[in-house]
């Protein structure tokens, strides 16, 4: 498959903040719920999520099937890959971002830059 197009972006990081911290539990999620669902290459494996839903939950809403690809996907797609055939890229992708990272003062890409709010005052 090579190289996924949520990558394709390069940019440098400015101004290293400190040595590393741990994601919390919430910013974790909402980090591996954003490059799955920004990510096109995962784009058959949400619908297989949607179809799972509906057929096991006949009546269910679309309200309900964005709380639950909210809540669940993430876990579900890790279970579901573990189980098939899947390109390397995705099975990484489907078990998630490391919860160390670095901070920084912010970030260039695409000919801007992003700073950090306390940075930027």
């Amino acid at each position: 498959m090579g190289r996924l197009s949520i990558f394709t972006h390069a940019g440098r990081p400015f101004g290293h903040l400190d040595h590393g911290r741990m994601l919390s539990n919430e910013e974790y999620r909402a980090a591996h719920l954003y490059v799955l669902l920004n990510c096109p290459e995962i784009d058959p494996f949400i619908e297989i999520f949607y179809s799972h839903l509906r057929e096991t939950i006949p009546n269910i809403s679309d309200q309900q099937i964005e709380r639950m690809r909210e809540q669940e996907l993430a876990n579900w797609l890790k279970d579901y890959v573990g189980r098939k055939e899947v390109d390397n890229c995705i099975y990484q992708i489907a078990q998630g971002p490391s919860r160390k990272v670095q901070s920084y003062k912010g970030y260039f890409v695409n000919g801007f830059k992003f700073h950090r709010h306390d940075y930027g005052r």
